[in-house]
């Protein structure tokens, strides 16, 4: 049925194939469509408006879908492979251009993440050390240096979109997803450690910082236990899988989890011991039947599953 309607020119039922990662040539035209629009957005020359939207992350979602499985050799100049690359290098440029603003350079950012699992090794390699000179310095342009003036305490209005935050913690997380090594990973988590130990400042904030821990996970494991107590629950939630996927489990910490005032971190714990080994569930059995009996129905429902 989705197929169907997205052959017809849905764009909503292309977009539904392109987050499953169905490849259809209804995703492939709407990413070859998108991809035309994203290009032509100018990146270093100075504007007096802006527009403002998602097209570059819903243009990243379609390519990331798509395959060249029915291209020809004569189509290679224009290939699915191609597209990645060449939108990924404007995203990147855009990301860099100090003559625009912070939240659309966020958005550009967002989008390039987006793409990075499908590049080539050579490609993220190289745009993890830009991204990285980057995160060192970001710059500033005149709308966004207008607007952290007005956080000032003694001003009269403030306006505040987060781009005094967002974008450093945007261009630090796609570093993160960028990274291809444990050396790479190393030394973003160097970058973000420091910010863990501050409260969280802005809404989002440590959402996007758990995003980031979650990325380095699969190359620098996460130290758990530090995170495990942190005040923002999205750290927390984070620390649960991250112990699930350790090669080794400090079993206190699943108590801790278990005993945790939000919902989202007892449910990860409920669903991580569905997944651990068998041999490891009986030191849990206490555990489990805490969260089968658990104030949460989300809680109880995912801890019935556990063997």
């Amino acid at each position: 049925m989705v197929r169907e309607r997205a052959q017809a020119g849905h764009r909503g039922a292309a977009a539904l194939l392109a987050d499953w990662r169905v490849d259809d040539p209804s995703v492939t035209e709407a990413a070859r469509e998108l991809t035309d629009t994203v290009l032509a957005e100018p990146v270093g020359t100075v504007r007096s408006s802006y527009s403002m939207g998602n097209t570059a992350q819903r243009c990243a979602a379609f390519l990331a879908a798509c395959t060249d499985a029915q291209a020809t050799p004569e189509d290679d100049k224009k290939s699915i492979t191609r597209l990645r690359e060449r939108v990924a290098a404007h995203l990147l440029l855009w990301a860099e251009d100090r003559n625009d603003m912070a939240d659309r350079r966020s958005s550009a950012i967002r989008a390039l993440s987006i793409l990075a699992e499908s590049l080539p090794v050579p490609v993220r390699t190289d745009m993890f050390e830009r991204l990285m000179t980057l995160y060192q310095d970001p710059g500033e342009h005149p709308v966004d240096t207008f607007e952290r003036r007005s956080l000032h305490p003694l001003s009269r209005f403030k306006i505040d979109t987060g781009g005094d935050w967002r974008l450093p913690a945007e261009i630090l997380h796609a570093a993160a997803v960028f990274a291809t090594t444990t050396e790479q990973a190393i030394r973003v988590e160097q970058h973000l450690l420091p910010q863990l130990t501050r409260p969280e400042r802005k809404r989002g904030q440590g959402w996007l910082q758990a995003r980031t821990v979650l990325a380095l996970d699969h190359l620098a494991p996460a130290q758990t236990s530090l995170i495990a107590t942190h005040p923002s629950q999205f750290l927390r939630q984070t620390a649960v899988i991250c112990w699930g996927r350790a090669a080794h489990r400090d079993p206190d910490l699943a108590r801790v989890f278990a005993e945790d005032s939000n919902t989202g971190v007892r449910h990860n714990l409920a669903h991580t011991l569905t997944e651990l080994p068998p041999d490891e569930r009986p030191r849990y059995q206490s555990i489990t039947e805490r969260l089968r009996t658990d104030n949460s129905a989300r809680v109880r429902q995912a801890a019935a599953h556990i063997p």
